[in-house]
């Protein structure tokens, strides 16, 4: 179904089937095809439903992946951010691709369709870890140890996890076992800094161990050098005069 307003430009619409293109949407020279016959009848690229108002752009909604769905008023900016490298990030149904309001059908079978950060309104497709996915009434995409996360959501990790920041740029995060506080943020950690310091201490009594040693048997040969010089000085000048008085 095709509604009023849309489709407009050099093979906007070409080779769907059974979609639904919303009102003034998929306008612009393949803004919404597929271009794949052969793909589209062997149900490659079929029941696409996009809103109204919206995949307005060269190419912007092309080769959208089969059951994907384009809210009201997306995609419509090539560098808008649900859109990647020109392409709607709605297109695809795979592991990360943006669905919508939690909507599983949005995503390819044995995916969720997920929360990952802050913004109660953001959702995209993933692999539902250990079952473990459902906090606090929704499903959430949630990484492993080592995997990327946002905002510092412990929910975008898996259970035991935390997301912590791990450099010096503020809005990087990982899912991490480890981990200590500063300033009220989690720092993840692959060995313990406590177990750090401790080592470096150690390392350095020791080192100045040694040192101290080293420098107590230098003194103490240099003394006894000069005592023995000065007992052979002794030594001589007495032979001396007694080889006078003979």
């Amino acid at each position: 179904m095709i509604k009023s307003g849309a489709c407009v430009g050099k093979q906007a619409c070409y080779y769907l089937k059974d979609s639904s293109i919303g009102e003034n949407s998929c306008n612009g020279n393949n803004a919404c095809n597929s271009n794949d016959s052969f793909k589209v009848f062997n149900n490659i690229f079929t029941n696409l439903n996009i809103g109204n108002n919206a995949c307005n752009g060269d190419g912007i909604c092309k080769y959208c992946e089969s059951n994907s769905v384009v809210p009201n008023d997306a995609c419509n900016d090539l560098n808008g951010d649900d859109v990647t490298n020109g392409y709607c990030n709605y297109c695809s149904t795979g592991e990360r691709g943006t669905c919508s309001d939690g909507d599983n059908n949005n995503c390819a079978t044995g995916l969720v369709c997920g929360r990952y950060n802050n913004n109660a309104n953001a959702y995209q497709c993933c692999t539902c870890t250990n079952n473990d996915c459902v906090m606090e009434g929704q499903d959430w995409c949630r990484n492993n140890e080592g995997g990327a996360c946002s905002d510092g959501n412990n929910n975008n990790c898996a259970t035991g996890l935390v997301c912590g920041r791990y450099n010096n740029v503020e809005t990087d995060y990982q899912c991490c076992k480890e981990y200590y506080w500063s300033s009220g943020v989690a720092i993840c950690y692959k060995s313990s800094p406590v177990t750090n310091m401790l080592v470096g201490s150690s390392n350095e009594i020791h080192q100045e161990s040694i040192l101290t040693s080293l420098t107590m048997l230098g003194f103490l040969g240099l003394a006894m050098v000069a005592t023995f010089k000065i007992a052979k000085d002794y030594h001589q000048r007495h032979q001396e005069q007694y080889n006078q008085l003979e």
